[in-house]
């Protein structure tokens, strides 16, 4: 999940009713820093999921690994190559690949830089349960609010911001704001639904599990902490609060 993606959950979050997550979370130099991790309980629900789970999840990596071949689909009259795949694309799904864009952006008056996967429209392919596709419909993301608004049980945009808005308000004043705080210290930020909320500091043996043998400070390339450095010490400032 990129950036993007966490910040959707967070939004969302008021209406998370099934799944937790949890977050790394560093305050360095006056700017919150938040990388999603992915926790024990995550990865043994991934490696023990059900086959037909498994089978419908490829389903939508794979349609979404079809519409955005590189090679368009060529009206030549045959429906599949050998196998049933069809043409113009070979079947395989690699979930690492995607389009990121860098955004500027702020919520309230906190301003924020994230970067992931922006898409103007949103194709949705409607399926049979054994996995074929029969109807395909265009969606523009801007226009999604206004699709649900006085629906029923339908989640509401102002809700989602107002809730995004007081968490990074949380952060700020809990891990920016502690009485030994260091630039250096890793947060481990849980969300649980039905429970909300909850962050503490990780001890040496967790932040040594976040930079996993890397050349980092805490989650953060070293390059980019001696950039912050070098930034302070010329009496620069960066950007604030992510």
């Amino acid at each position: 999940m990129g950036p993007i993606g966490y910040l959707r959950v967070i939004l969302t979050a008021p209406y998370e009713n099934r799944d937790s997550w949890e977050l790394n979370v560093m305050h360095v130099n006056g700017t919150l820093y938040l990388e999603e991790h992915v926790s024990d309980e995550r990865l043994a629900e991934k490696s023990n999921m059900a086959p037909r789970q498994r089978l419908q999840t490829y389903y939508g990596y794979a349609f979404e690994s079809y519409c955005t071949s590189e090679e368009p689909t060529r009206q030549s009259g045959v429906l599949s190559l050998g196998g049933g795949v069809p043409p113009g694309w070979g079947g395989d799904v690699n979930t690492n690949v995607q389009w990121c864009s860098v955004v500027r952006t702020k919520l309230g008056d906190m301003r924020m830089i994230i970067g992931g996967e922006v898409d103007c429209e949103i194709v949705v392919g409607f399926r049979t349960p054994a996995g074929v596709v029969t109807t395909v419909q265009t969606f523009k993301t801007i226009q999604l609010p206004r699709m649900v608004r006085g629906k029923a049980n339908a989640w509401d945009p102002v809700v989602c911001l107002d809730w995004g808005y007081e968490f990074l308000t949380f952060l700020k004043g809990v891990v920016g704001n502690g009485l030994a705080h260091d630039d250096k210290m890793v947060w481990r930020v849980k969300f649980r639904p039905g429970t909300g909320i909850s962050a503490a500091v990780l001890d040496e043996a967790g932040v040594e599990e976040v930079v996993n043998g890397e050349e980092r400070i805490g989650f953060l390339p070293r390059w980019y902490w001696d950039e912050i450095r070098r930034s302070e010490e010329g009496g620069g400032s960066g950007q604030r609060r992510e």
